[in-house]
C-alpha cells in the first residue's frame, strides 16, 4: 500500500443562523516520478449538511415576518484534486462540489419553482520553498479560487517554518510555523501552528475582513487538527506547505 493513502476530513462552519457540517472519506494515489518529484491524485466522497436556525432570523425591524423553525438539509458531495511536489516547488489543483446539488433552505415564494444551486469551486495553488538556513524555511505561495459567477479570488500567502530539532530528520522533527495571507480587496488571514513529527498538526487562524463588510462583523476564527499515519515511504502532503 505504499502508493495509496486513505484519510478523512470533517469540518464544521457556523455563521449566524447558518451551520454547515461536511464529512468526507478521502483516497489518494501517490507516485514518485524521480528522486525529488512526487505526483498525487485524490478524490473525496461524503456529505454536506446545512442547518438553519429560524429563531435567529429577523425579517423586519418590528419582528414581523414568516415563522421558521429549524431546517436541516443533507446531500451527497464529492471533490477531486491533484498535487505535484518537487524539491523546492509545488503545485496543486482541486475541484469541489462536483455534484452541483440543488436545494432551498428557506420556503419558496408562491409561483417560485427554481432552486439554489451549489456551483463547482475550482482551486489552483502553487508556491516555492526558500531555505533561509538549516532550520528555517520561507514559503511564499499563491492560491487562485473561482466559482461562477463570482470574480476570480486571489490569495497571496507567506509562511515561515522553523524546525526545533536541528539534527533530526524531517519525519522525526517538530515544527513551529506562522503565516499571513492577503485576499485582494477582501481580508487578511493570520495563522499559527505546531507540527509534531509530521504526524500531528495543530493550528489556529483568524480572518480579519478589510472590505466594506468589515464594520458589520468581527472576523472569524478557525481551529484545526490533523493526524497523519505515514507509511514507511514518506510522501509530501499539501499541509506541509500551508495550513
Amino acid at each position: 500500500f505504499r502508493h495509496h493513502g486513505i484519510g478523512g476530513i470533517i469540518t464544521n462552519d457556523e455563521f449566524g443562523p447558518f451551520n454547515t457540517l461536511s464529512a468526507y472519506l478521502v483516497y489518494a494515489y501517490n507516485l514518485m516520478l524521480s528522486e525529488y518529484v512526487n505526483i498525487s491524485f485524490g478524490a473525496g466522497v461524503g456529505m454536506q449538511q446545512w442547518r438553519l436556525d429560524g429563531s435567529k432570523l429577523l425579517f423586519a425591524a418590528d419582528g414581523s415576518g414568516p415563522q421558521i423553525g429549524t431546517i436541516n438539509k443533507t446531500l451527497p458531495d464529492a471533490n477531486i484534486g491533484g498535487w505535484l511536489q518537487a524539491k523546492n516547488y509545488f503545485i496543486g489543483f482541486s475541484t469541489h462540489q462536483i455534484f452541483q446539488n440543488q436545494f432551498n433552505l428557506l420556503p419558496r415564494s408562491a409561483g417560485e419553482s427554481s432552486q439554489n444551486k451549489l456551483n463547482v469551486h475550482y482551486f489552483l495553488y502553487t508556491g516555492y520553498n526558500v531555505k533561509v538556513h538549516e532550520q528555517l524555511v520561507f514559503v511564499p505561495s499563491i492560491l487562485l479560487k473561482y466559482v461562477n459567477p463570482v470574480p476570480l479570488a486571489v490569495d497571496l500567502n507567506c509562511k515561515m517554518k522553523y524546525s526545533l530539532l536541528k539534527e533530526k530528520k524531517d519525519e522525526e522533527n517538530h515544527e513551529i510555523w506562522g503565516g499571513i495571507s492577503y485576499r485582494h480587496q477582501d481580508a487578511l488571514f493570520f495563522l499559527l501552528g505546531f507540527s509534531y513529527k509530521h504526524k500531528v498538526d495543530l493550528g489556529i487562524s483568524y480572518d480579519a475582513i478589510i472590505s466594506n463588510l468589515g464594520p458589520y462583523q468581527k472576523g472569524s476564527m478557525e481551529l484545526f487538527l490533523g493526524l497523519r499515519f505515514p507509511p514507511k515511504q514518506t510522501v509530501a502532503s499539501p499541509s506541509d506547505f500551508w495550513k
